[in-house]
């Protein structure tokens, strides 16, 4: 089973990779199954015994994995007692809320819980609950299965017009109630595994690259997806396919009709077909190729699954109508506890004309990881720099956007645009920690013209090349220039495994035009087992 994009144990795993604890260990393509969250816990605990210490934040995130993922390791032989007790000290030892287990499986029941309130200096209340639960559980030793849903309700003092206006802002359905709106989500796996391969099917995210701000390839910047997936590892080489099922949010019009006196629409269909290899070239550099289409109006075309297939050359058989992007990353660990990082994204490319052309459409990416700085013990120190060229993202044909439900797959920023991120995290004890934040963002937007009409400078992933557009040359930043600085902190407990208490403040600096708006937020957070 995958374990989400936002579980903690991505940040620990990150943390031993660039200590050099994790060799030849490749979790570009995320998220990552349980089974190689647990061998990459294992390695750890075996570095441990072996007398290379852990620090005592270290030593509490490390136990608390170890408790969640209890299951996995005793199957891979580890020592750890099953769950027992009353469910108060169940719950207290990060147990689950309901549990059973056989010879023929096992199932675990859990409550999904956020309370986040949010408080603005000009003036805005707001106030967002999740309520749900979660079920998974196995059948023998080669399925697993996972299901997870939750309902949500944002009310404050402001009128709510859009998903735009909800924190967050992903969001599939949206019943909007004047100062309040509702709104959901379900995921849901099936994973079959075997000694040489798993096969996946569901609806969920996924996030394919080495970034911490968002993956330039394939971001959980859009909400999830359904998916067939499938995964295999063979020693240093691990290999993904992917064949996701889109929402385009365009109106197939060919199959609009009436029925029973209403109107009744069909969107037209949307789909995308990937794949991912990482290699592990050294003990402590790991390269990733990928490449990714992206195409509809039609059914599933069986040349896209095809998990061995070069898309590129395939979509040229199939008559050059859909959209290719090509990727590569490098990730290493170059001693000192430091991992440095980059990531380089080929929306097209013409090897036939300057870097300023319409054609070489690219975005690259560039960060580091630095733990333990200095010697300050439980600390880690993060940057990261994103460039996205004009262009990027957008296409001729609009059924072949870089998009899902109207949001990017990609990274958030979007086209034409840069952005500069840093952070410092310093964990007092394994439950507790506290962070420092700041970015900076530039975007070059669209203009409008004199005559109203929106001039295309390719700012807007909405937005392609339409037929009399200027597309000889690109300047990157052109249009309205868009500037956003953020400054924050953030402070986390911890204090049962998987119930986050929070709390921050953040202050956003917008400027346009000449222009500049301020603004203050502050928010208090809980959550149990929200990821």
């Amino acid at each position: 089973m995958g374990v989400p994009l936002n579980h903690s144990a991505y940040r620990l795993i990150d943390r031993f990779e660039a200590k050099g604890w994790l060799r030849h260990w490749g979790n570009g393509a995320r998220p990552m199954s349980r089974m190689e969250v647990a061998r990459a816990l294992r390695q750890v605990l075996d570095r441990a015994a072996k007398g290379e210490g852990l620090t005592r934040a270290e030593s509490g995130q490390v136990g608390r994995l170890r408790a969640e993922f209890a299951p996995e390791l005793r199957m891979m032989g580890v020592g750890v007692p099953p769950d027992s007790g009353s469910l108060p000290r169940r719950l207290w030892r990060g147990g689950h809320l309901g549990a059973w287990e056989g010879a023929e499986g096992s199932v675990s029941l859990d409550a999904l819980l956020r309370q986040q309130f949010l408080l603005s200096d000009d003036g805005a209340r707001t106030s967002l609950t999740h309520v749900g639960g979660m079920v998974e559980g196995t059948a023998g030793r080669l399925i697993g299965f996972r299901v997870r849903h939750w309902e949500a309700r944002q009310q404050g003092n402001r009128t709510i017009r859009s998903r735009a206006d909800i924190v967050g802002g992903r969001v599939e359905f949206l019943e909007v109630k004047g100062r309040l709106a509702d709104f959901r989500e379900a995921t849901a796996q099936v994973v079959v595994g075997t000694p040489w391969f798993d096969v996946a099917m569901g609806k969920d995210f996924e996030s394919w690259g080495p970034s911490f701000t968002g993956s330039l390839f394939l971001s959980d910047n859009a909400s999830s997806f359904p998916f067939v997936k499938l995964r295999a590892r063979y020693g240093r080489v691990k290999f993904v396919h992917l064949m996701g099922f889109l929402r385009s949010g365009l109106i197939d019009t060919a199959r609009t009709l009436w029925d029973n006196g209403h109107l009744r629409t069909f969107e037209r269909r949307k789909y995308l077909s990937a794949h991912r290899v990482e290699v592990g070239i050294a003990p402590r550099i790991t390269v990733g190729a990928q490449e990714i289409l992206i195409y509809g109006d039609r059914g599933v075309e069986f040349a896209y699954a095809i998990p061995v297939t070069f898309l590129f050359a395939t979509q040229t058989f199939l008559g050059d109508k859909d959209n290719t992007a090509l990727g590569l990353d490098v990730d290493a660990n170059v001693g000192r506890g430091l991992k440095l990082y980059g990531a380089l994204f080929l929306d097209d490319l013409s090897k036939f004309e300057g870097p300023s052309a319409f054609s070489n459409k690219f975005a690259a990416q560039v960060g580091f990881l630095w733990v333990d700085p200095g010697g300050w013990r439980d600390t880690e120190v993060r940057g990261e720099f994103v460039r996205v060229e004009p262009w990027v993202y957008t296409h001729l044909f609009n059924i072949n956007r870089y998009q899902h439900h109207g949001m990017l797959i990609g990274h958030p920023l979007g086209p034409n645009s840069d952005g500069v991120y840093g952070e410092v995290v310093h964990r007092v004890t394994g439950a507790l920690s506290f962070s420092l934040s700041a970015s900076r963002e530039r975007h070059g937007a669209n203009p409008v013209g004199p005559d109203g009409a929106v001039v295309n400078v390719g700012g807007d992933p909405d937005l392609g090349q339409r037929p009399g557009d200027d597309v000889r040359t690109k300047r990157f930043l052109a249009g309205v220039r868009e500037r956003r600085t953020r400054l924050g902190w953030t402070a986390t407990f911890e204090p049962v495994l998987d119930l986050f208490l929070e709390a921050g403040y953040r202050g956003i600096i917008f400027e346009r035009e000449g222009v500049r708006q301020r603004q203050h937020e502050w928010t208090v957070t809980m959550s149990y087992n929200f990821y």
